[in-house]
């Protein structure tokens, strides 16, 4: 029973309900989209052709409101910020099924946009306005028998989850929680739902069984051959908890650098001219790349969707349709913008010494091997 409470309360965690609301809108919007450029060459009545997706509208909303059987203060806080404006844009979109649909939509647009700026600024929660099982775990009367995710030796179980949760700003809102466990040590995990994590499980598993054959091996035992690995459990439901990795820089942390450095080398003023060159009063710094400027993701999207209307296909297609050639393009343009060699520029200004350059590379050549 504790092992079923908190996978099923985890599972909610990974994928809060305004979260889900927000990502079930959009994948409706690709299908309200469908069904109104569908209506001029379609012999049935408009209500009929958008009949099935006010009855989805009506139903996402609604759940997402009542949290679909579970309320939590997360669940009320929401309902409350959003219960009118949410009902209003249903309402108006029935009404305008019979004569404009897609003039009613607009208004289930505009709730899509307060919803993931709203979003946007939930970066800290509180556990025990999302899950107040989870939050109450230590308190509980008998004690608490749940294992403790991961491989740490010896059996230890979960004793409470912190009451944090740091919500990672990337498309999939994954969740940075922190679990005590009863030999007293903190493990820090991230929480991700809507992705099937038992592939990721089982790279790891692989690498377990790669390290136990290069410790057989003398050569690699005196080189320090190690593949990397990490705790990675799936839950119930597409989610899934995998271990976090500590002391370690993401590509997107290095990417970001070098847009700030480029960002940077573009507003110096415009009367200084590059090191080791003549004073030209007329010498102006080059304007930043669009890519340094624009997060890769946003960039990525606004690209391909300009690249997929002019190939005569819809932006709101299913991604295994988008033609592989368009895909192509769009990211080999946007490498064109960014140096061959950013990485290696990052590296080095990032080491203090020539010593903790030769590190970093040495270490970033190895995690890429492997």
């Amino acid at each position: 029973a504790d092992v079923t409470l908190v996978v099923s309360e985890l599972g909610r965690l990974a994928v809060l309900h305004d979260e889900e609301l927000l990502t079930s809108l959009q994948d409706l919007h690709g299908d309200v989209t469908s069904r109104i450029a569908s209506i001029a060459e379609s012999s049935e009545p408009i209500e009929d052709v958008m009949r099935p997706a006010v009855a989805e509208l009506d139903r996402l909303v609604r759940d997402a409101l009542s949290g679909a059987g579970f309320v939590t203060p997360h669940v009320k806080s929401f309902a409350k910020k959003y219960r009118e404006g949410l009902l209003d844009a249903v309402n108006e979109f029935k009404g305008s099924v019979a004569s404009d649909p897609s003039n009613g939509w607009r208004a289930v647009k505009e709730q899509m946009v307060q919803l993931a700026r709203g979003l946007q600024r939930k970066r800290e929660l509180r556990l025990k306005n999302l899950s107040p099982s989870l939050a109450k775990l230590e308190s509980r009367p008998g004690g608490f028998a749940a294992p403790m995710p991961g491989d740490f030796g010896g059996d230890v179980n979960i004793v409470s989850v912190g009451s944090d949760v740091t919500v990672l700003p990337t498309k999939s809102r994954p969740k940075r929680i922190t679990l005590l466990g009863s030999d007293g040590t903190r493990r820090v995990f991230l929480l991700k739902g809507n992705e099937d994590l038992r592939l990721d499980a089982r790279l790891m598993r692989f690498g377990s069984v790669v390290n136990a054959a290069l410790l057989s091996e003398p050569e690699s035992r005196k080189r320090n051959l190690e593949y990397s690995t990490y705790s990675v459990t799936p839950l119930a439901g597409n989610s899934g908890l995998i271990q976090w990795v500590e002391k370690a820089t993401p590509m997107s942390a290095i990417f970001a650098g070098w847009q700030r450095r480029t960002r940077a080398a573009a507003a110096l003023p415009k009367v200084v001219p590059p090191p080791g060159s003549d004073p030209d009063p007329e010498w102006r710094p080059p304007e930043p790349p669009e890519a340094a400027t624009t997060r890769p993701l946003d960039l990525f999207y606004n690209r391909v969707s300009a690249a997929l209307r002019a190939a005569g296909v819809l932006a709101t297609a299913k991604r295994r349709d988008w033609p592989q050639d368009v895909l192509h393009d769009t990211v080999q343009r946007m490498r064109a913008e960014v140096p061959q060699d950013y990485l290696h520029r990052e590296l080095w200004c990032g080491a203090p010494t020539a010593s903790a350059w030769l590190q970093k590379s040495v270490r970033h050549a190895r995690s890429v091997a492997t």
